[in-house]
């Protein structure tokens, strides 16, 4: 994509003075003959051009099944009943199938793009004097340009469900009749995005989750029979009666541990956190086994951006570069929003300590102390004498 826009205005000037075109020759020939003749022109102008190269895909898959398990079916039992209503009779069957059905879908996009907008507006032209016969330049301009660095992002989901349910019928002369569908289930849902701009992170994050859920769907419908078979089934469509996520990660971040309780300027820490899934049937949070994506952010040298949990632990080497700097470990979402982050900052003691102040006629001398601090240049310190 490429656009550009240019604006150009021309301004001259001319100090002439006149009423009529007679009276203007007049003064032209005045300055002319005492040398102060004077013109000025220039252009103005205003150029923008906006670059972008881009590269979208994006891919979307979907499968469902359902059908009968015979094997399972023919284990059921078949209940006839027959009697008379007003010397009608009626006949009812009572009969049920098992049922298994699937349903899978899956949807990513990716995109790639880079690019850069340029404004520059700006002044062209001189100025001439007869006086001294000289033509001055005159140039002013400014530039603003803003940089889309090479960047990356992407973000997909993958989601199955799996059913296992009894069809269940009542039948009337063999014919027809309603059937309700109770349709427990098991599924999973996988979701995943990232983002990546070279030269910069401040918006990087690379993120995955796992949620699992039982639930409930039910359905009810018309069955058509025939020779004891169901060859059409007429049916309201999934309705659903609860859905519980069992099963989440990643759930929480937490500190473990460091080489050295305390953060000193530029002496490597490596820093370990442990990663936590959410159990609902238990009720807790339980160490994840999942490969989860940690971001490790801070002021100062980190050995890597990203850690990958192992057995529910992630560990970073951390140089500082002051005793005040803060290491995060960040748990983002698929949007790239902050989901949970632990802190390590060290349980540096710092003490103040002040004496007795001596008071002589002018003057008054206080003093004070400081301990636990590596790097004096690195505080701001002294006295406050309050109003």
């Amino acid at each position: 994509k490429s656009d550009f826009h240019i604006d150009i205005d021309l301004n001259m000037t001319l100090s002439f003075s006149g009423r009529t075109l007679q009276e203007v020759k007049d003064d032209i020939e005045k300055q002319y003959r005492s040398k102060a003749l004077s013109i000025a022109a220039n252009i103005e102008g205003r150029f923008e051009t906006n670059q972008q190269l881009r590269l979208d895909a994006w891919h979307q898959y979907t499968c469902d099944n359902d059908e009968r398990i015979k094997e399972l079916s023919k284990y059921l039992p078949k209940i006839r009943v027959v009697f008379s209503v007003l010397g009608v009779p009626v006949e009812v069957s009572l009969n049920a199938d098992v049922y298994r059905a699937v349903s899978f879908s899956l949807d990513g996009e990716i995109s790639a793009y880079m690019g850069f907008t340029d404004k520059a507006s700006g002044t062209l032209g001189f100025q001439w004097n007869q006086s001294d016969d000289r033509l001055d330049p005159v140039k002013d301009f400014k530039n603003e340009l803003s940089v889309t660095y090479p960047t990356m992002k992407g973000k997909g989901d993958m989601n199955g469900k799996v059913w296992l349910y009894p069809r269940i019928r009542v039948i009337l002369y063999e014919l027809l009749g309603p059937s309700f569908d109770i349709r427990p289930y098991m599924r999973t849902s996988i979701h995943g995005g990232f983002y990546e701009e070279l030269l910069s992170s401040s918006k990087d994050f690379c993120a995955w989750d796992l949620s699992n859920y039982v639930g409930l769907d039910a359905r009810a419908g018309l069955s058509l029979m025939f020779v004891g078979h169901e060859v059409k089934n007429i049916s309201t469509g999934d309705m659903n009666i609860f859905d519980k996520c069992i099963y989440h990660s990643p759930y929480d971040i937490r500190y473990v541990s460091s080489t050295s309780k305390s953060v000193q300027k530029n002496v490597p820490n490596t820093v370990k956190f442990e990663v936590y899934d959410m159990d609902s049937i238990l009720n807790k949070s339980i160490p994840t086994i999942l490969r989860q994506i940690v971001k490790f952010e801070g002021k100062g040298e980190l050995s890597s951006k990203y850690g990958i949990v192992d057995h529910g632990q992630v560990s970073v080497e951390w140089i500082p570069t002051s005793f005040r700097d803060t290491l995060y470990a960040r748990l983002y979402n698929v949007d790239g929003k902050i989901m949970k982050e632990a802190k390590f900052y060290g349980d540096t003691q710092i003490n103040v300590m002040t004496g007795n102040a001596s008071v002589e006629k002018t003057d008054v001398i206080c003093f004070g102390k400081l301990e636990g601090i590596d790097d004096f240049s690195e505080v701001e310190y002294g006295i406050k004498i309050n109003e």
